[in-house]
């Protein structure tokens, strides 16, 4: 994300961009992105359930303090319009979408002006007892191929080395919506 937005920041005509999470739950990497970029972004968050966003203002404070957090689907995104969003990402949210990726991934093109980056499992990316663990446990497992039937270009993607959860390959994929549709 830090070079994504760092990337944007050098070449964006926008001031201020504007980044949006989706799923942020109580905050977290909206808050650690603060904390890095200050006010050089304008940073926003959607998450489902209201009591998250509610802990992450408790608890981080200050820390979040000028961040958006709406109440939002992330499979609908009906309180963004239309490429009104400088960068898009998820990290870890739409794994817990496994049948509805394909509305989300959908659902990001749409209020992105260009890139989207998705920090989720990457089925592909996965060793044969991850992939065994993530069809037996009905887990995400379409996102590079939902990415590519939106019309989103696959600019970048790598595994992330660091793994919190030895069952579930995480990987970064970096789309863009440029040349697309």
């Amino acid at each position: 994300m830090i070079s994504e937005i760092e990337r944007l920041l050098r070449e964006s005509p926008v001031a201020r961009p504007e980044i949006l999470e989706v799923g942020c739950g109580n905050g977290t990497n909206l808050t650690l992105l603060k904390l890095r970029f200050g006010d050089a972004i304008s940073l926003k968050g959607i998450d489902i359930a209201q009591q998250r966003i509610e802990l992450g203002r408790s608890y981080w404070k200050e820390k979040l303090e000028g961040v958006d957090l709406q109440i939002d689907s992330a499979t609908e995104l009906t309180s963004l319009d239309d490429g009104s969003v400088d960068l898009v990402f998820s990290v870890h949210c739409l794994e817990q979408l496994p049948y509805y990726v394909r509305d989300a991934v959908r659902a990001m093109k749409r209020v992105a002006k260009d890139r989207v980056v998705f920090v989720e499992p990457v089925f592909e990316y996965a060793n044969t007892a991850q992939k065994l663990y993530a069809i037996i446990g009905d887990q995400l497992r379409t996102l590079m191929p939902e990415i590519e039937a939106s019309g989103m270009q696959i600019v970048e993607t790598y595994p992330v080395e660091i793994i919190g959860n030895p069952t579930n390959k995480s990987g970064v994929i970096v789309a863009s919506k440029a040349n697309a549709d």
